[in-house]
């Protein structure tokens, strides 16, 4: 119970010389994260409060308290109820217990960068086309739920962002946290307040937030200037590599940079060759992306020579050329390093784009620490012994060693390089039913993208039912969102089309942990009606979000 003389009695020093508004989220906060309950998006007040009673907490008349009272759930900040009282943002009214008057939420609740944040997370949403609905759904999915009602307010700067929120709203937004915390591409040029007493320019608040980074060498500081035809790089490609420009242009734009890529700069109206004159002219640097198609062009040719004649020893490392497919470049352009994204995956590709950007920025690379000498697995053949051993020794003519031939693949598949993934594959895809199903779902993690759509391709042909939802389950994790709500839906038809009750429990307790709450709960139906119409139950374990289920001819309950 609230002993209300008592509580008074302690607050009083604390609320000495303050004003009412102040007093009553003094004693707000206080009842809050003391004798509340946390729930979303605030924490309930769990003792019986009548507004008298907290005016004599507050030491106020009881019509000023209702006023602030008032005010207070006008802008979202309680929720009133019969003698109840939930607060929905405990930091803005310590805030306002501070001193801070709650009539200018912005200022009170939120600093300079709580302020460019709020800016940066309306500006990422709105780019995606989402909707706070839509961005609501995204962050209920990472386990981080906010409703739409404090996503708004977060957007207006009246509620603070934890970093637990700052990180789940990046993820969702398919962005960097810094993406949020920092100034876009555009504002590299602008003073940035970082706290209300440090301020830099946008350019340096980038090279400071990326100083510790780990895994790749930290970017330097962007080059453009502010001057807004300014740019770092200067994307050279033709017409069927645009998609490798794009997403180029994209990595290093998230980095920080700024870019001139035609397919998005030239637009109708302009004059195509002045524009891009103005493009290479304005850039620090040339990106080339090589391919076949570029080094036959000779338009291409002119972009990239324009590049070497400027910096012909590349002391300044003005033309950097990037292989995005197997091509031998020739002549001059033979001489210059180039960036090799060739066989890798998009991670890796961009890790490697951005360390070695980061390199021929600063003109230092790294070494590579590796252990020169023989592993314990080393693989100095060539792809076409390695497809003779599959051919030779993979299969078997029994179920049995079909089964042992897929375990030896998924085993082999981390120390595979690249180009051994391919033949793995198809030596997998040549397996038996059931076992091309476990072979398909212990390589997933192993494939890059192109492969990932092979093997699905190879998953949904499968004409058991069983083995589909094996293979599907294994490779749903790894595949691209708009993939992985095909293959959830293949394979679920295929597991209700299963004749087995028992098998079909299985095949749908291993889908669950990918489904929508209201799609788990058809499931989990589904997967009892099974269990009830079989001899026995399945052994559905916890990880599938379950309780086990009892078996139906047991006697206990």
């Amino acid at each position: 119970m609230l002993n209300a003389p008592e509580l008074a009695e302690r607050l009083a020093p604390a609320l000495s010389g303050k004003t009412v508004q102040a007093r009553l989220a003094h004693v707000l906060v206080e009842l809050a994260t003391q004798r509340g309950v946390l729930e979303e998006p605030g924490s309930r007040i769990l003792v019986a409060l009548t507004q008298p009673e907290l005016a004599d907490l507050v030491g106020a008349g009881e019509p000023a308290v209702h006023k602030v009272l008032r005010q207070f759930r006008k802008n979202g900040l309680i929720k009133t109820g019969y003698r109840q009282l939930t607060v929905s943002d405990v930091e803005a009214l310590r805030e306002i217990a501070r001193g801070r008057p709650e009539e200018t939420p912005t200022a009170s609740i939120v600093g300079p960068s709580g302020e460019r944040a709020a800016r940066r997370i309306g500006e990422l949403r709105r780019g995606l086309g989402l909707t706070l609905a839509d961005l609501e759904s995204r962050l209920g999915e990472l386990g981080r739920p906010i409703l739409v009602s404090s996503l708004s307010k977060i957007e207006n700067g009246q509620r603070r962002v934890d970093v637990d929120d700052l990180l789940a709203l990046a993820l969702a937004l398919d962005a960097s946290p810094n993406a949020i915390l920092l100034p876009g591409s555009d504002e590299l040029g602008d003073d940035v307040a970082l706290a209300p007493g440090r301020v830099m320019d946008g350019a340096s608040a980038w090279r400071w937030a990326s100083k510790d980074v780990p895994v790749a060498r930290p970017l330097p500081l962007p080059l453009a200037n502010s001057d807004s035809r300014g740019r770092d790089f200067f994307i050279s490609y033709v017409d069927p590599d645009e998609s490798w420009a794009a997403w180029i242009a994209a990595q290093l734009e998230d980095a920080g940079f700024r870019t001139f890529v035609g397919a998005r700069d030239v637009v109708s109206g302009q004059n195509w060759s002045e524009a891009f004159e103005e493009g290479l002219a304005h850039s620090q640097r040339v990106i080339a992306v090589l391919s076949n198609s570029y080094l036959s062009s000779n338009l291409a040719a002119i972009e990239w020579r324009t590049a070497y004649q400027e910096d012909p020893m590349g002391l300044h490392r003005r033309l950097i050329p990037v292989r995005v497919e197997p091509c031998q470049p020739t002549g001059m352009l033979r001489s210059v390093a180039h960036i090799d994204l060739v066989g890798l995956n998009e991670h890796d590709s961009r890790t490697v784009l951005l360390r070695q950007i980061s390199a021929s920025i600063e003109g230092k690379g790294q070494l590579n620490p590796s252990f020169p000498g023989r592993n314990a697995v080393d693989f100095t053949g060539s792809t076409g012994n390695f497809v003779t051993i599959t051919n030779n020794f993979m299969g078997g003519s029994t179920k049995e060693e079909a089964s042992i031939s897929a375990d030896a693949l998924i085993s082999l598949a981390s120390y595979l390089p690249h180009e051994f993934l391919s033949p793995a594959l198809d030596a997998a895809l040549a397996l038996e039913f059931s076992a091309r199903a476990k072979a398909l779902a212990g390589l997933a993690p192993h494939l890059p993208s192109d492969l990932l759509a092979h093997a699905l391709a190879g998953a949904t042909a499968l004409d058991e039912p069983a083995a589909r939802v094996e293979a599907l389950a294994g490779l749903i994790p790894h595949l691209p969102a708009t993939a992985r709500a095909n293959a959830l839906g293949a394979a679920l038809a295929a597991a209700t089309a299963i004749d087995t009750p028992s098998d079909r429990a299985l095949a749908l307790a291993s889908l669950l942990e990918y489904l929508s709450d209201s799609d788990r709960r058809t499931a989990v139906e589904n997967v009892l009606t099974a269990v009830r119409s079989g001899a026995a139950s399945p052994p559905i374990k916890d990880q599938h979000g379950l309780p086990e289920i009892p078996n139906p001819g047991s006697t206990d309950r």
